[in-house]
C-alpha cells in the first residue's frame, strides 16, 4: 500500500454535497476610496461544481441549499501607482435587502517603478438558514483606482470559492 493513498473509512463525516467556483471574467476598475461591487463572475470550467451550484446576478449571490459554507474569495490586483489599502470585503443580508460587512481583507501596492501587482483574500464561515433571504456580496475598495484583474479563459485571476462544510 502506497504512502500516499487512504483506503480506510472516515466516520462522523458528511460528504461534501456542494462545492462552486466562479472567477472574474472581466477586469473592473476601481474608484478612489469607494466600494466597488464586483459584478463580473462565471463560473470556472471545468469540473468545479458538486451539486446545485451557486447563482450570482448583478454581484448578488444566491446559495442553493441551507448550510454551513466556508467562503474563499482573493482577488489579483495591479496597479502603477502606489496604494496605501486595499479591501476586499465580503457583505451579507438576512433580509435580501440590507448589507453590512461581514468579513474584510486587506493588501497595499508598493510602487517604485512600472506596473506593480499584489492579491488581497478574504475568508469566512457562512450560515445560510434561509435561502430566499440569506446573502452575500463582494466588493473591493482602494485609496487609489486600480485593477481588479479578470479574463477569459481557465486561469483565475479572481476567485470566489464556496463549500457546504455542514448542515445549520
Amino acid at each position: 500500500a502506497s504512502n500516499y493513498a487512504f483506503t480506510g473509512t472516515v466516520t462522523g463525516a458528511s460528504p461534501i454535497t456542494e462545492s462552486d467556483m466562479f472567477r472574474t471574467n472581466a477586469t473592473t476598475t476601481l474608484s478612489d476610496d469607494t466600494d466597488t461591487l464586483i459584478t463580473a463572475w462565471a463560473r470556472n470550467t471545468p469540473g468545479t461544481k458538486i451539486g446545485t451550484g451557486m447563482s450570482v446576478s448583478s454581484g448578488t449571490w444566491t446559495f442553493p441549499s441551507t448550510g454551513i459554507y466556508k467562503i474563499d474569495v482573493s482577488f489579483n490586483l495591479a496597479s502603477s501607482n502606489a496604494t496605501r489599502f486595499i479591501f476586499a470585503s465580503i457583505q451579507k443580508t438576512s433580509n435580501n435587502s440590507s448589507y453590512t460587512e461581514f468579513a474584510k481583507g486587506y493588501a497595499n501596492i508598493y510602487r517604485p517603478s512600472s506596473t506593480w501587482w499584489n492579491a488581497v483574500q478574504v475568508s469566512i464561515i457562512f450560515d445560510c438558514t434561509d435561502t430566499t433571504n440569506d446573502k452575500i456580496r463582494i466588493y473591493c475598495k482602494s485609496n487609489f483606482g486600480l485593477e481588479v484583474s479578470g479574463g477569459t479563459g481557465d486561469f483565475s485571476h479572481g476567485r470566489a470559492i464556496f463549500t457546504r462544510i455542514g448542515d445549520t
